[in-house]
């Protein structure tokens, strides 16, 4: 029973023999795989976005490490903005 070994961890050794068993095994193991197949499709959505953005992404994080290094308050930012907006 093809469906049922392909969507288990299973060898074979134990499948459904009667009619009525198969059909329920085949829609849970439809229902298994969709069940699987909405997160993975989250996941990579997630992963793309943040494939796309990782060269703002990497730029950020070496400003926030220089930044750091050399002890620049955050007031010092804020002060530059509110001068560039004037």
């Amino acid at each position: 029973f093809a469906l049922c070994t392909v969507s288990s961890v299973g060898y074979g050794d134990g499948y459904p023999i009667t009619d009525l068993g198969r059909g329920v095994v085949s829609i849970m193991a439809v229902f298994g795989q969709l069940y699987v197949a909405m997160p993975v499709g989250v996941i990579a959505q997630t992963f793309e976005s943040v494939w796309e953005n990782r060269e703002t992404i990497l730029a950020i994080a070496k400003v926030r490490s220089a930044v750091l290094i050399r002890g620049i308050d955050g007031r010092i930012f804020a002060s530059a903005f509110r001068h560039a907006d004037e």
